[in-house]
């Protein structure tokens, strides 16, 4: 869900408008804007847990971690095994945001112009370009997959492509034109099918039954045993359907509601009490939560052994439980946010200005461009026919 929710963002934010790869300048400022605040918490998440695993005399493979903190360690082993291991989805999104201006938008861009039926058919063929694999070799190998083979499948950078790719369908498919006059004849029902898809797909993460980790099952041991095995592993992508039309239809019915100098207002509840200050205030830190959960977590397990004689009496140990469960959520979100706020924003928006004086640089030559080529003497006809004599005389 996470890869899907980016693919959405980045269409959401790149798809209409100036093409990121129209320029040298254009291409460094979407790859600022997308990658810097990911990669600056990744790394800063990962140097602490090595700083914990080495502070606490706990092997480390330096190795594997340099390739941890420089996002290229998926390509060559993709299991999820880093210091930090949330950051396998670093590894997994950044070669979707590289195909993204080049081949992703493009593809879409060019069906958002054609009738619906078509990019319906698009985004079903992206649906199985995501699952396919899966359910190919599931039925070559006439049985469930191995943890061996599920790496490849869920935590090989390419492997995730597709996923990114369905969340960029969904953001073309809110930008169609036949989306609007959708949401104008069906408002309410549209509301209605958000919430149900929402609510349905609550249902299936939080009901969904784990399965028993078979014998050949070698992930990571903070996990269940169990995860991204026999059902576990088709159930997010065969549930992905449902998160695109909860993010069609809420953000399709946000636009027709809304005037031309009006804030969209969501006809979905779901989407109201999601767009409520709370969970948006929460939301604009959850990459750092994400990232932070485990080196916290090791930091608390540092003081989960009593203190050693003659002081057990003044510390006997921190004993995880419901309680401890509540300050280690409490503190998680606090230094996130805390880390957001000073930390990535400030970096994030540095990075975004130096880099928006580029893309202006490369727009002010493009327009110039654009200028000598409209004031030269070539008709229409002349740069059909003769393209090369006119751009000789306009070099």
């Amino acid at each position: 869900y996470f890869m899907m929710l980016s693919g959405f963002l980045t269409h959401y934010a790149h798809g209409e408008g100036r093409d990121p790869a129209a320029s040298a300048g254009s291409l460094a400022n979407f790859c600022a804007r997308r990658f810097a605040r990911v990669a600056i918490t990744a790394q800063a998440a990962t140097a602490v847990d090595l700083f914990l695993r080495v502070a606490g005399h706990t092997h480390v493979a330096w190795l594997e971690t340099i390739g941890c903190l420089f996002f290229i360690k998926g390509w060559v082993e993709p299991a999820p095994s880093c210091p930090n291991l949330p950051t396998w989805y670093v590894d997994a999104i950044v070669p979707s945001w590289l195909v993204y201006p080049f081949v992703t938008r493009r593809l879409l861009v060019s069906v958002s112009r054609q009738d619906g039926g078509s990019l319906l058919l698009v985004g079903f063929a992206i649906w199985l370009a995501a699952i396919g694999p899966e359910l190919l070799l599931m039925a070559w190998r006439g049985r469930w997959l191995a943890w061996d083979e599920v790496v490849f499948v869920w935590f090989w950078p390419p492997a995730q492509l597709a996923d990114f790719a369905l969340g960029a369908w969904a953001a073309a498919a809110v930008a169609h034109p036949g989306a609007r006059s959708l949401a104008e004849a069906w408002p309410r029902l549209l509301g209605i099918v958000a919430d149900v898809a929402l609510a349905v797909l609550l249902l299936v993460c939080a009901l969904a039954p784990l399965p028993v980790a078979p014998e050949t099952w070698a992930g990571p041991p903070t996990w269940r045993p169990g995860h991204y095995v026999k059902w576990e592993a088709l159930t997010a992508r065969l549930s992905a359907p449902l998160l695109a039309t909860f993010l069609f239809c809420t953000c399709v019915c946000g636009r027709a509601a809304a005037g031309p100098d009006e804030e969209e207002h969501p006809r979905s509840r779901a989407a109201a009490l999601l767009s409520h200050a709370v969970p948006v205030a929460l939301g604009a830190c959850t990459l750092e939560v994400y990232l932070f959960q485990a080196p916290l977590r090791e930091m608390l397990l540092w003081l989960a052994p009593p203190a050693p004689p003659p002081f057990e009496n003044y510390w006997p140990g921190l004993h995880w439980n419901p309680a401890v469960f509540f300050v280690y959520l409490l503190l998680l979100w606090t230094l996130s946010a805390a880390f957001a706020l000073r930390v990535a924003e400030p970096l994030q928006k540095r990075l975004n200005s130096a880099t928006a004086s580029w893309t202006s640089r490369a727009h002010q030559v493009l327009s110039e461009s654009d200028s000598s080529s409209e004031s030269s003497n070539c008709s229409p006809q002349a740069e059909r026919f003769e393209l090369q004599p006119c751009l000789a005389r306009n070099s």
